[in-house]
């Protein structure tokens, strides 16, 4: 039910005390960010594997919709708060990296501390808040970290930390930090990471039983080579020859395939162009902004305009199935637009439209 395949930057892993476990970890990239999770469900066996099943749909299905982790925790706490006759709970831990920015954003219901990996190994200063399926009205709040390039997280359960050897003696967060500093001094990376520190646990345990289930996840912040533009467009459709090469040129320096390229500049076009017939009143000058980002696995378009309020992407799809005189005008561009991309989103923010477009382009 976990992730079994990671790229590069990734690596985790999950040891059952039995044949199931009740720990839960994930990661997904979605619009330029990666989404990532850990938890532990309180008990063992199958009640807790059952319910860690539910936890990771939730996850995905909760993140899909909404970005902030407080409100992710919000939402999946409030679905384990319901009908909760077992009073099970679940420790998590939620974080979002955007590539772009490097901005790290988490919240913490009552999991143990990550590690935070830069030049040495500290705690991450995550506040604690309850775990998940407590109390209804739990508060997560949510914290901000600047991430450069390189730095990474390391995520555990508490079956790494309290696994006892045969006189009983726990491993311990000690011993945690100086495995990873070994790691970080080697120059590992974050598969190699993880797997030293599991060969450090059994080595230390040797033929003690397992008596919690044992789960890893480390995530590096390594964003590629990123290309960042931007073009500013007034509102006139005799701008969209700008815009035209704007997008060429960027698709060039991209080396994207042709088709992909045309594809991709066709609903940036479209959704540019709505911008410039609907989000200003008639006769008003403006401004259009596309920000272009790329780190070479997708790219990301970000339309900004100061325009009224409007959402092109809640507009009902026209029935393609009319004939040409009855059907209404317009719609057809959101339409394609949503097509060709992977993903389109609207917001609305410090009064401005703000419309992201992401195609993964490998």
């Amino acid at each position: 039910m976990l992730p079994k395949t990671f790229p590069a930057d990734i690596f985790g892993l999950l040891e059952p005390a039995r044949e199931v476990g009740g720990d839960v970890f994930d990661f997904y990239r979605r619009d330029g960010k990666l989404f990532f999770c850990m938890g532990d469900v309180s008990g063992k066996g199958v009640p807790s594997a059952m319910l860690m099943a539910v936890i990771r749909s939730l996850f995905r299905m909760v993140s899909r919709r909404v970005e902030r982790p407080s409100a992710i925790l919000r939402l999946l706490n409030e679905q384990l708060c319901l009908d909760n006759d077992t009073h099970m709970f679940v420790t998590f831990f939620v974080g979002t990296i955007d590539y772009y920015t490097g901005h790290f954003r988490f919240a913490n219901a009552g999991h143990d501390k990550p590690f935070l990996l830069t030049d040495g190994v500290s705690l991450l200063p995550a506040k604690a808040n309850l775990p998940l399926g407590v109390f209804l009205d739990t508060v997560f709040e949510e914290q901000l970290l600047e991430f450069s390039p390189g730095m990474s997280l390391f995520l555990y359960t508490d079956g790494l930390t309290e696994a006892r050897n045969g006189h009983r003696a726990f491993f311990g967060r000690p011993r945690v930090q100086a495995c990873l500093q070994d790691a970080l001094s080697r120059g590992l990376d974050a598969r190699q990471s993880v797997l030293s520190v599991q060969e450090a646990v059994h080595a230390f345990v040797g033929d003690a039983p397992q008596s919690d289930d044992l789960t890893m996840l480390l995530v590096q912040y390594a964003p590629a080579d990123l290309v960042r533009e931007h073009i500013n467009l007034k509102n006139r459709s005799e701008e969209l020859s700008r815009l035209s090469d704007f997008l060429k040129a960027l698709c060039a320096r991209l080396e994207l395939e042709q088709n992909l390229a045309l594809s991709i500049r066709l609903a940036a076009e479209e959704a540019v162009v709505n911008a410039i017939n609907y989000a200003y009143p008639e006769g008003k000058e403006g401004v259009i902004t596309v920000y272009a980002d790329s780190d070479h696995r997708e790219i990301r378009f970000t339309i900004v305009d100061e325009g009224v309020p409007f959402d092109s992407t809640a507009a009902v799809p026209p029935d393609t199935r009319l004939g040409v005189q009855d059907r209404p005008i317009g719609g057809l561009g959101i339409l394609l637009t949503r097509k060709i991309m992977d993903s389109v989103s609207y917001s609305r923010k410090e009064g401005k439209n703000v419309l992201t477009l992401t195609k993964i382009i490998v």
